[in-house]
């Protein structure tokens, strides 16, 4: 079946490769958007176990989804390890919703909505498979239903099951970034090592995109504005602004909310001295 075939056997069959912001491009966009639209319209109106359960469920479709990728992989033989170790930004949500899955610590899906919603936005408008691979193909779709999948859970565990991000726990965010940072700079190092490869180059290690930036997507802009020495410290600075960004709604509503009994307090307490 030419869905699963083997990259190599597909590509010698001639179909058109995957070209961004063309009609293909704007078919996965639409599938990823009702994907979401009406995974919501399905849970609206459901009972707070329901939906508790239906976000564990989720939780576990992506490191199901993620292991698949890594399999089929194998079989089309385009695994490479300098990619497809699940351990880039995005594929490491595979992760973070399993440990979700294990300890139900929801701060683990705080760190989903607030890096994950914005990051997952970002691949699945600006995908890095740029002529890469056939647009009709599994790695193809599987690109894009993992991305919205976890865009999904994210949105789910705060608009539909209510969770809310708080800025009192936004260490534990900090800190799973600055631990998988960690992990993805050494692990860079240690595979351009072993590999003998330079840290900067197409056949680099470059986990997380921490290296250089993906051709064709932001990243690039921001290594252009900073240089390539400065790259990564211009990442950090963007991640901060996203992560400020999302946070900030909570953080006012927050506020907002308890201004509120203070003002709702203050008739009572004048009508009980006249």
């Amino acid at each position: 079946m030419f869905f699963f075939e083997p990259r190599a056997q597909v590509l010698a069959a001639g179909p058109a490769l995957f070209r961004s912001f063309t009609s293909a491009h704007l078919l996965y966009l639409v599938f990823c958007v009702v994907m979401i639209v009406v995974a919501f319209w399905w849970i609206k109106g459901r009972d707070s176990a329901t939906k508790e359960v239906f976000l564990s469920l989720l939780c576990l479709v992506l490191p199901i989804s993620q292991a698949f990728r890594i399999a089929w992989e194998v079989y089309a033989g385009v695994f490479r390890w300098i990619y497809s170790l699940p351990f880039q930004v995005c594929s490491s949500m595979a992760i973070i919703t399993l440990l979700y899955h294990i300890t139900k610590n929801r701060r683990f899906l705080d760190y989903l909505f607030i890096v994950g919603v914005p990051m997952g936005s970002l691949a699945i408008i600006f995908p890095n498979l740029n002529g890469e691979y056939p647009v009709w193909y599994y790695y193809t779709w599987q690109y894009f239903f993992h991305h919205a999948l976890f865009i999904l859970i994210g949105l789910t565990h705060v608009f539909v099951c209510g969770h809310r991000p708080r800025l009192q726990t936004a260490w534990f965010t900090g800190l799973i970034v600055a631990v998988l940072l960690a992990f993805d700079a050494t692990l860079n190092h240690v595979m351009n090592s072993l590999l003998g490869q330079p840290m900067i180059g197409p056949d680099s290690a470059n986990y997380a995109w921490i290296s250089f930036g993906a051709p064709k997507t932001p990243l690039v802009l921001i290594q252009q504005a900073f240089g390539q020495r400065f790259y990564l410290v211009g990442v950090l600075l963007c991640a901060a602004v996203v992560v400020v960004l999302m946070y900030t709604p909570f953080v006012l509503a927050d506020r907002r909310r308890g201004r509120r009994p203070a003002l709702e307090a203050a008739p009572a307490s004048v009508a009980a001295a006249v």
